[in-house]
Order: structure tokens, then sequence, then C-alpha cells
């Protein structure tokens, strides 16, 4: 009896049905946590990129609140387009901007609460975006020439709503800035097409200095035709005489050109178009 019992019992541990299902249950728990693991790194990944446009979109829009001159610029009318276009948030004052006419808030039913917004923040260290009520706004875009915005999310939730959360703050940050043109080649000048103008001026500058080594205004011979459309498609021509030095100026050899010879003309031809 004992022997038959000791076999059964050597025939039962040797039975391999019902392993799978014993497996499946100790290893459902990894795999729940690796799924939750995954969907929240791309949720984070998602509000930093939201988070980035936020901070593109305000800055352009504040900028485009620049006025030259600079002296006519407001500061309010800069930050208060910028602050429209960060969405729901807290600004340097820790003061709620939160209405319906705000554009881009922050995906995930994120509280405006939780999302803070700066602009011109400078601290010691430039790397350093809010982390505490006492950071504020910094200095006059207008004065500065220049817009930063910097906009923080703190305690990013879990996308599952799993508390607390582990991610304590993530960042974003866009500057537009005002900057006088040097130089530069290969630019021509804006024109606006007219059928029938009244007067025709050139001007020739030169590139170094900024002086203008020659102009001229004129008209065809006989005067301007009537304004009448039965004369688009003529064409004018107008003759520019040089009056700058015999040889090159010294100026001119820096910038590797030659000045006009003293005397020398040009023709410029002025197209009436229908």
């Amino acid at each position: 009896m004992l022997r038959t019992n000791l076999t059964q019992a050597f025939d039962q541990a040797r039975d391999e049905r019902g392993a799978a299902l014993a497996w499946f249950a100790i290893w459902l728990p990894v795999l729940i946590i690796f799924v939750v693991l995954v969907v929240d790194v791309a949720n984070w990944f998602e509000h930093k990129r939201h988070l980035q446009m936020q901070a593109d979109a305000a800055a352009l829009a504040g900028a485009g609140k620049f006025k030259l001159p600079l002296s006519i610029c407001s500061d309010t009318a800069v930050k208060s387009e910028a602050r429209t276009y960060m969405g729901d948030h807290l600004d340097g004052a820790e003061s709620l901007w939160e209405t319906t006419a705000n554009y881009n808030d922050q995906i995930g039913k994120t509280p405006a609460s939780r999302v803070h917004g700066l602009i011109n923040f400078q601290p010691t260290d430039p790397a350093r975006f809010w982390r505490s009520d006492t950071d504020d706004d910094g200095g006059s875009p207008c004065t500065a020439k220049f817009i930063e915005v910097k906009l923080t999310e703190k305690d990013l939730p879990w996308f599952f709503g799993l508390p607390p959360s582990v991610v304590p703050w993530i960042d974003a940050r866009a500057r537009v800035s005002l900057q006088q043109l040097g130089t530069a080649t290969g630019l021509l000048p804006i024109g606006v097409p007219e059928t029938d103008p009244d007067a025709v001026a050139a001007t020739f500058v030169n590139e170094c200095t900024g002086t203008a080594i020659a102009s001229s205004t004129g008209a065809p011979a006989g005067g301007w035709r009537s304004r009448s459309r039965e004369h688009a498609g003529s064409s004018y021509r107008v003759r520019i005489t040089f009056r700058g030095p015999a040889t090159p100026t010294q100026s001119w050899k820096k910038c590797g050109r030659s000045s006009p010879a003293r005397g020398s003309q040009r023709s410029l031809t002025v197209s009436s178009r229908p």
C-alpha cells in the first residue's frame, strides 16, 4: 500500500499539466510593470515636446509685438502676447493666467497650477529655470532687445494616475533676439511694380563707407507720357553720370572692387508693364 502511494506521488510530481498557468501568474506582474513604464516614459516625452512647443510659440508671438524704434515698444504688449500663447499657467508673481483666450494648453489636462512661465528670467546660472515661488520675471524685453521664455511643468503625472510623481519637473526654453545686420551678400532691393511711374531715381552706394558715389533722377525725352494703359510695356531710359574720383579710392580697394571712372556713364531702363 505504501509502495503504491509513493508511486502515485512520483507520477503526480512528474505531471507538467498546469505549469504554464503557474509561470504566467509569476510573470504577469513583471509584464504589467514593463508596460506601465513604457507608456509613462512615452507620456513624459510627449509632455516635454508639447512644453517646448508652448515656449517656441510664446517667444515668437511676443517678438511679433516688438516695435521700431524701440522707444515706442511696449513691454506690457510683448509679455501679454507671449503669455497668451503659453497656455494656462502661473506667471512670475504666481498669478494665474487661465482664460479661454489662451492657446496651447498643456496636454493631459494638466492644471495651470503645475505650469510656471517666466519671461527674461536671468538668474546667476543661465541654465536655471523656475524652482521656487521667489523666481520672477527679469528685465524689460524692449530694453534688452530680446524675449526669452522659460516654462516649467512640475510633478509630472503618471499616465495611469499612480501617485506619487517620480519626475519633479521638466523644462523648456525659447528665445528671440533683435540683432543689427552687419553685412549681407546676394540681397536684392525690394521693389513694388509701378505700371506708369511719375519719376525714376537711381543711386550707387559705396558698400564700404555707405556714401553715395552717383545718383540721378530723370524722365524720358519729351517728358513722361500720360497715364493710360495704351503705353503699357514701353521703356524709359535714364542716363547716370559718375562724378567720383578718377582713380579707385582706398576704401573701395579694401572691398575688392574698383570704383567707376570719373565721367563714365551708366544707363538705367525703367519698363512700364501692364
